[in-house]
């Protein structure tokens, strides 16, 4: 070894300085095309992969919000101390907090139009604490303090053109004991209207006072159910077997899991495949990049013969040699890489942006109104991963290509 390690250490720094740096101290244009081309890729299968995660996230969050993470329905209906009874074991260590509800069936008349609904009554003193419905208000209040107050679906108010401060009339066909229909109805006023995040939702659900429901099935204590949130959201599957036990046959016990899965099972299998798919056809444009980065690192060689025969008469190692020209394409890939990350990122927040102003998302196609995006630390490292190893793998031919360069011919050229 005629060269210490400090003074090849010195000679590396050069050697990348004059890489990616001319003779005036300018950026080369050749490895800004390869930055750029990765800058394009990476950025791309972040939006892609935050898009389709955001998917699911969106989805689970809106159920979430609007059921909790327990739902427990009976069979018929029921009152709120029969169910509390059978679970008072584990409501007070598992249980944050609970909302009765009571669901009907039943019409909204407006106008001379009319549409299916469901009206569901809730405890106007704990539903804040329970569901997490109040930071999805959008107009108005929520407040169902009085019997008569109702607040919306947004997709109810955009098809009926309601606004807070509007009255609107709710049916109810019952079956009186002569089998004849005798309807009940009721005159509600919309106090506010919510944005559930999820098409079903705004489309058909109504939430009023629960005593406004009991009053239209005359049972003043009647409940369809409980709304329950978990102090340890992680514990879902244990607390639902425990309750399903617990309450026996007479009761039905739902965790937000399995109603995401039995609303939406098809389109959570198709965003997976979509997903799948779209990450390997959006790799192509990684390839791309990773044939420039190879590109440029060959014609670098082609320049730098007389460099590389003087490395190896001052006594550099091949494995020296072949190192350092895959650290070169290894900071393209690596500066590109980071960069598109850092893009695909902004791309994300612009994406959720411009939904508040255009609907991008058809909602009765994807049942949901607006995506959030949810960039995941899985799929950055996935999208890192196979970026870095694609380029390696690809400067491999032109670092070949130097170690093979004759030694003579190197020494002579000019």
């Amino acid at each position: 070894m005629l060269l210490s390690p400090k003074r090849f250490s010195v000679f590396f720094i050069l050697w990348l300085k004059r890489f990616f740096l001319s003779r005036h101290h300018f950026i080369r244009f050749t490895p800004l095309i390869s930055i750029f081309s990765l800058v394009l890729a990476s950025s791309s299968l972040i939006l892609a992969m935050s898009v389709y995660s955001g998917y699911e996230t969106t989805v689970k969050q809106a159920i979430v919000d609007m059921t909790g993470h327990l739902v427990i329905t009976g069979r018929r209906l029921s009152t709120e101390k029969d169910i509390l009874d059978k679970i008072k074991p584990d409501l007070n260590k598992s249980v944050s907090s609970y909302v009765s509800f009571l669901s009907l069936k039943s019409l909204l008349v407006y106008e001379g139009e009319l549409s299916g609904i469901l009206l569901e009554g809730v405890s106007s003193e704990k539903v804040h604490h329970t569901l997490q419905l109040k930071k999805r208000l959008v107009e108005g209040a929520f407040h169902l303090k009085d019997r008569q107050s109702a607040v919306i679906g947004r997709g109810i108010a955009k098809r009926f053109k309601l606004k807070p401060g509007d009255s609107f009339h709710i049916v109810i066909p019952q079956m009186d004991s002569n089998n004849s229909f005798q309807n009940k109805h009721r005159q509600l006023y919309v106090e506010g209207v919510l944005d559930l995040g999820f098409h079903d939702f705004n489309s058909r659900h109504i939430l009023v006072n629960i005593e406004t429901v009991q009053d239209l099935v005359n049972h003043p204590k009647a409940v369809s159910g409980l709304r329950l949130l978990l102090t340890d959201p992680d514990q879902v599957e244990q607390m639902r077997v425990k309750f399903t036990q617990a309450l026996g046959s007479s009761y039905k016990v739902s965790d937000w899991q399995n109603i995401v899965k039995n609303l939406h099972r098809s389109y959570f299998e198709a965003v997976q495949r979509e997903k799948f798919l779209i990450f390997f056809i959006l790799m192509v444009l990684v390839l791309a990049g990773a044939f420039n980065v190879s590109s440029h690192l060959s014609i670098s060689v082609l320049n730098q013969v007389r460099e590389i025969s003087i490395l190896k008469v001052m006594g550099a190692s091949k494995a020296f040699i072949f190192s350092l020209l895959l650290v070169q394409g290894f900071l393209v890939s690596f500066v590109g890489t980071v960069m598109g990350m850092g893009v695909g990122w902004l791309f994300s927040k612009f994406f959720v942006s411009i939904q508040s102003v255009w609907q991008i998302i058809p909602a009765d196609v994807y049942k949901i109104n607006t995506i959030i995006t949810d960039i995941r630390l899985s799929d950055i490292l996935l999208i890192f991963v196979c970026s870095q190893l694609i380029c390696l793998i690809s400067c491999f031919l032109p670092a070949w290509r130097a170690l093979k360069s004759s030694l003579r011919e190197g020494l002579l050229c000019e």
